[in-house]
């Protein structure tokens, strides 16, 4: 009678159990066969893209529309040295050459780049003549670590390089490392030395183009090579200044500071976890398929494992469009590593420096970009393997309780024979 019961009881659940597991593996198959999950991935894809393109043309239009926006400053600064060398006489060469003359000078355009400075809502405004005493360049350089405010008066500006007369006139503080007149050291091929000597040696081989086609935007520097400056890096957008003869008498720009630029790509938003982060670099390789990024600003604390001290930045093209595997020798283990890449467009084509393209990249660990994807996925096992051991139990014991009463059943009819 048991090995009755037991028959009847393996009749009754094993195919019932089947059906159960052939439904369950045809859900989770449908539903990742499907394309469900491909779609969650493509469009955390999509979001975090949209986030980066957002933000690079936040930026660019910063760069473009406002920070560089100094042609008003340009032309008061050509109107101040005509009106010297109408007052003095002579040629712009021979003004440049008489050290007085060109302190004066700088004192005429202290209106126009403090002007300028609070106009453009930028950290720093600058002038450099070309008129070297020795190593020494006169210039002036004025800083502004809160462009947001602007105070009554110039209590909030700083002098890191200008004549010991001119910061008396203006009663600024002077930073601790201020200087009387610039000295490049290391040349001019040296990262710091390159906002004044770029677009100066640009004017000097191209003549024929006008000053703001040989601008230039500086990769981030330290002053000077003066890490202690203001404590972080800056950019510098800095055009030639051009003569009516042609001579090319001085620089003149702004500078962005790294930590006021990079509140402008907040990494929180790309993940709420932290867990990503914007760099914002510059490549010169030509191939899209794999660029070295180099001269990097980074915004959120993860990145620091993903790009270690953050010198350079290897790109390779992945499937996903706009999206490259990310590897930085500095930072060997950091796992699978990927940049949403978005260049800005900074220069004019058939311009000296159209070669140096700058880009915003959104950079996170594959797992953590997609994260949901992978949680959804382990959900639905979750939730048809917890279903299915419920439903495994529930026909059991409805299987037991349906062939002992069967069997009880036998059994009264056996006893009624």
């Amino acid at each position: 009678m048991k090995r009755a019961k037991a028959s009847l009881f393996k009749k009754i659940v094993f195919p019932i159990l089947l059906v159960m597991l052939f439904q369950a593996v045809l859900l989770y198959g449908t539903t990742l066969l499907g394309g469900a999950v491909t779609q969650l991935e493509a469009n955390a894809y999509d979001i975090f893209s949209e986030k980066v393109q957002g933000r690079k043309n936040d930026l660019q239009s910063e760069m473009l529309q406002r920070w560089s926006k100094i042609a008003e400053m340009l032309t008061g600064l050509q109107e101040d040295t005509e009106a010297m060398l109408a007052e003095q006489g002579g040629t712009l060469q021979e003004l440049m050459s008489d050290p007085d003359l060109s302190r004066q000078l700088l004192d005429e355009y202290t209106d126009e780049l403090i002007y300028t400075l609070r106009k453009n809502s930028v950290t720093g405004v600058f002038v450099v003549l070309n008129a070297p005493l020795g190593e020494k360049y006169p210039g002036i350089y004025l800083r502004d670590t809160d462009p947001e405010s602007n105070p009554s008066g110039y209590s909030d500006l700083q002098a890191l390089y200008a004549p010991p007369a001119i910061t008396q006139k203006l009663n600024v503080a002077l930073e601790a490392s201020w200087k009387s007149a610039f000295v490049f050291e290391g040349g001019e091929d040296d990262a710091s030395n390159r906002f004044f000597f770029r677009p100066l040696r640009a004017a000097q081989q191209h003549p024929e183009m006008e000053a703001e086609d040989l601008a230039y935007w500086s990769p981030p520097f330290y002053l000077g090579n003066n890490r202690d400056y203001a404590g972080n890096q800056v950019i510098a957008y800095s055009v030639p200044l051009v003569g009516a003869d042609g001579t090319v008498y001085g620089v003149a720009g702004i500078d962005i500071s790294s930590d006021y630029l990079m509140e402008k790509l907040p990494g929180k938003e790309l993940n709420s976890e932290n867990k990503a982060g914007y760099l914002l670099g510059v490549t010169t390789d030509e191939t899209v398929d794999q660029m070295t990024y180099r001269n990097l600003l980074a915004n959120g604390a993860a990145l620091r494992g993903m790009i270690g001290s953050g010198k350079e930045l290897v790109v390779t093209a992945a499937g996903q469009s706009g999206f490259y595997h990310a590897a930085s020798a500095d930072a060997p283990d950091a796992g699978e590593v990927v940049a949403c890449v978005r260049e800005m467009r900074l220069y004019s084509s058939n311009t000296p420096f159209e070669g140096e393209r700058w880009a915003v990249m959104g950079v996170v660990q594959k797992s953590d970009l997609l994260a949901f994807s992978s949680s959804f996925r382990m959900l639905l096992f979750a939730a048809l393997l917890l279903s299915s051991v419920v439903g495994v139990i529930g026909i059991v014991f409805v299987a037991r309780q349906a062939t002992k009463r069967i069997g009880s059943l036998a059994v009264n009819l056996r006893s009624a024979d």
